[in-house]
């Protein structure tokens, strides 16, 4: 999976940066106040740090949510959820483009129909 180096969630831009370990000794990190996730990419593997990019994705969910989970708990959400997506070679393209779905978030600002 190539990393990109910015996503949307909720509607808040998020920058993503790849790290040394130097300066980030854990595999990842969320920063509300900034909206960025940080990938440790010293040592690990594509998939490794697609799997961090993951965790850290429902790290920001949960903090813009509220849903008050607790570490243990997105850790198991992303480690089983990861996995899925893996073993069942699970993709959420259609040739190359979004595949056209009602959003929960667009829906939930007042907009129709978004892309999945």
């Amino acid at each position: 999976m190539k990393i990109p180096e910015r996503i949307v969630i909720g509607g808040y831009e998020i920058s993503i940066e790849r790290v040394r370990s130097n300066t980030l000794p854990q595999k990842g990190a969320w920063a509300l106040w900034f909206h960025r996730i940080q990938i440790n990419v010293d040592d690990t593997t594509e998939d490794a740090q697609a799997e961090t990019l993951l965790h850290e994705i429902i790290e920001a969910i949960n903090d813009f949510g509220q849903l008050d989970l607790r570490h243990p708990q997105i850790k198991v959400l992303s480690t089983l959820l990861f996995a899925t997506i893996c073993q069942n070679k699970l993709t959420f393209l259609k040739d190359e483009q979004w595949v056209k779905a009602v959003s929960v978030g667009a829906a939930a600002q007042g907009g129709g129909e978004g892309e999945c």
